[in-house]
């Protein structure tokens, strides 16, 4: 499981590894992101500041993708209908992204797809 296996501090070292003077927590997120779409989402500042994510360090970063996931796992039967739906439009997109696509249109109040984000928590 989650726990057992300490994915967090695993995700936390990965961090730690990669976090450097020009390399803040977007193009961490983004770095980790392109090798792990499933498990890291892109920290920008909208998904950053809607999270309330102030800190830039590797525990803060590991914190915040343990809340998306958690997120992401307390509104599953929404995001899934919001994924079926996509796919009947021809869209295909896993739910990590889906939940991170409904939390940029919240914290730009607006999009394609704002009334998506009516659906979940």
């Amino acid at each position: 499981s989650w726990e057992s296996q300490g994915c967090l501090a695993l995700i936390e070292e990965a961090f730690e590894g990669l976090h450097g003077v020009h390399r803040r927590k977007s193009v961490i997120t983004r770095l980790l992101y392109m090798k792990r779409p499933l498990l890291v989402p892109i920290c920008d500042s909208p998904l950053a500041g809607l999270m309330r994510l102030r800190k830039d360090d590797p525990a803060a970063l590991a914190e915040f993708v343990g809340h998306f996931r958690e997120q992401g796992r307390r509104n599953l039967a929404p995001l899934e209908a919001i994924q079926r739906d996509l796919e009947g439009r021809g869209l295909r997109r896993s739910l990590p992204r889906i939940l991170q696509a409904l939390l940029w249109c919240k914290a730009a109040s607006s999009g394609p797809y704002w009334y998506y984000t009516q659906l979940v928590d």
